[in-house]
């Protein structure tokens, strides 16, 4: 194998694995939401059931709703950080591709 078939091998054993884990923060996003969405149900259910105080079930509105906010933004960190990789991957690929030659 020459150095410029490790090279290209080397850059797209990376690209597969940050392409796996971009679907991976993909399917955990997925499934958030549909936990999110049971909840919301769920809730609702219990609501319409139970003589419950409105101001508690606003407040668990809310309190799921800040949830929701921050798995979004931890997901969307983690996507920005799989963006960057695959980037640097990119850069670096070309970059040794140019010294090689």
């Amino acid at each position: 194998m020459t150095l410029e078939d490790q090279i290209i091998q080397d850059y797209k054993v990376i690209c597969q694995q940050l392409e796996n884990d971009e679907d991976l923060v993909k399917s955990f996003k997925r499934t958030g939401e549909n936990k999110i969405e049971q909840a919301f149900r769920e809730l609702n259910i219990y609501e319409q059931n139970n003589d419950v105080d409105p101001a508690i079930t606003t407040w668990m509105r809310q309190e799921i709703l800040k949830t929701q906010e921050q798995y979004n933004e931890t997901l969307g960190y983690e996507q920005k950080k799989l963006q960057q990789k695959l980037e640097d991957n990119e850069q670096d690929y070309r970059r040794k591709l140019t010294q090689m030659r």
